[in-house]
């Protein structure tokens, strides 16, 4: 009997061979889903209520998200983020650029002194 191609292995297959390398991965799945995705939809569902400050949430709908969009403070700070974010673009790849092109010219000068 010949063996079995790497495609033509079947998924369970190759989850079995290589189990002691998704064990490791256990961790960082655990670690991604407390941290990152629960917080997230804990935050997307504790929207939609009022708290007061204690542990008594009354359900509200969409009146948090009626409330800030028509308070003009939430637009200038979506400004101030705007402005921010553009800048920060802006110096994260000019510098980087500038430093590229200035490494590249004088690489160039030094191979061209040296023939």
């Amino acid at each position: 009997m010949k063996p079995v191609p790497h495609k033509e292995r079947s998924l369970l297959e190759r989850i079995r061979k290589n189990k002691n390398a998704y064990f490791f991965l256990i961790p960082i799945f655990l670690f991604l889903c407390t941290f990152k995705y629960y917080t997230f939809f804990t935050a997307i569902v504790e929207s939609f209520f009022k708290w007061n400050g204690a542990n008594v949430n009354v359900w509200v709908g969409l009146e948090n998200y009626r409330k800030v969009l028509t308070e003009n403070t939430f637009w200038i700070s979506m400004k101030n983020v705007g402005i921010i974010t553009i800048c920060n673009v802006i110096i994260c790849v000019t510098f980087p650029m500038l430093a590229a092109i200035m490494v590249y010219s004088c690489k160039n000068k030094h191979i061209s002194n040296l023939r």
